[in-house]
């Protein structure tokens, strides 16, 4: 996603998926396989799943009690529109599959791993004091992950991102982010490496880190929005959910609220399989942020919860709403939305 700061709801009651600080316990927020349509039974090497979203920006985003409305500060001769597509191609492989050049002992514990891979592309139009400009921005995440029976547990992940921050204060101006991340996770450590682009020097900087955990306890950030396929969490409650980002030293705690279980999201001219049709989905609508007085905005995520025609029930992310900001004063610009457009299984 893209880098604002972002994330929930605190409940009135909050449930624990793990704590927050001290030694983090074992998750058992999870349900087991929501994600490829539920049961007891794990998914078989071979099951796969392709997810694409349309991204568009609303400025005045009002919703379920959550308001992102571009603020009165945006500099007033600024206007911006942003499109794109996130796609997620979803594979259940063989640890011993090609693509597996990674080495951890968590591998000893299974035998079938997740792998995920997801792309977010994204144009953006800014037009202010009689010129425009067009930037691009491109995300690009690979991840492993062990299955439900592990609590989703992280194996590797891999970051690139090239894309712009906007400054939107008393003027407009840009500021160009590119690098790539990875994390490689052990049973009781894992490293974290970057690789940040440095504009002005033309250099690349690295750094390293690793932290000590206990295997299960934990997700990485890059499988964030497929966790919440799977979070169990009631209408009204909380559940903290511990992941980990290459931008905090350390893990950190998110609060996962469910506020909504009756929520009807409209996908129009949606592709299953290849037939196009509108349906209606039933979702439950949970939102996320930090646990943090610096919590920022919460994010929020549309689940589905019930079969529609021949979509079935795979607890897919039917929509996401991420509000974004401009980055000097964190001034609203308004919301991201990524609304389900197209879906294939095998």
């Amino acid at each position: 996603m893209k880098k604002f700061i972002t994330a929930v709801l605190i409940a009135a009651v909050m449930l624990f998926c793990g704590f927050g600080c001290g030694n983090l316990s074992e998750l058992y927020c999870f349900s087991k396989n929501a994600w490829n349509g539920g049961g007891e039974g794990l998914a078989e090497s071979g099951v796969a799943e392709t997810l694409t979203y349309n991204v568009s920006i609303s400025e005045d985003f009002n919703e379920n009690g959550y308001n992102f409305i571009r603020s009165s500060g945006i500099y007033s001769d600024l206007s911006y529109d942003i499109t794109g597509t996130y796609t997620v191609n979803l594979s259940v492989i063989e640890k011993i599959d090609s693509s597996v050049t990674f080495e951890s002992d968590i591998l000893e514990d299974t035998i079938n791993l997740i792998k995920v891979n997801t792309e977010l592309n994204l144009t953006a139009n800014y037009y202010f004091d009689g010129k425009a400009e067009t930037k691009t921005d491109t995300i690009s995440d690979t991840y492993y992950i062990l299955q439900g029976d592990k609590e989703y547990a992280p194996l590797y992940s891999e970051r690139t991102y090239d894309y712009n921050i906007v400054n939107a204060f008393k003027g407009v101006s840009f500021a160009r982010q590119k690098g790539k991340t990875t994390a490689l996770f052990n049973k009781t450590e894992y490293t974290v490496k970057t690789e940040t682009y440095n504009f002005k020097t033309e250099q690349t900087e690295t750094s390293s880190r690793t932290n000590k955990y206990n295997y299960k306890t934990l997700i990485c950030n890059e499988e964030l929005l497929f966790a919440l396929r799977n979070i169990n969490v009631e209408k009204d409650k909380t559940v903290s959910l511990p992941t980990e980002s290459f931008v905090y030293n350390n893990y950190s705690t998110l609060n996962v609220g469910c506020f909504t279980d009756k929520a009807e999201i409209e996908l129009e001219n949606i592709s299953v399989n290849g037939e196009e049709k509108d349906l209606t989905v039933n979702a439950k609508g949970l939102s996320y942020k930090l646990n943090s007085t610096q919590s920022g905005r919460a994010q929020l995520a549309y689940i589905q919860t019930a079969e529609k025609d021949t979509l079935k029930n795979r607890a897919l992310m039917v929509k996401y709403v991420q509000p974004i900001s401009e980055y000097g004063n964190q001034l609203i610009m308004g919301a991201m939305i990524y609304t389900l457009s197209s879906v294939s299984f095998s």
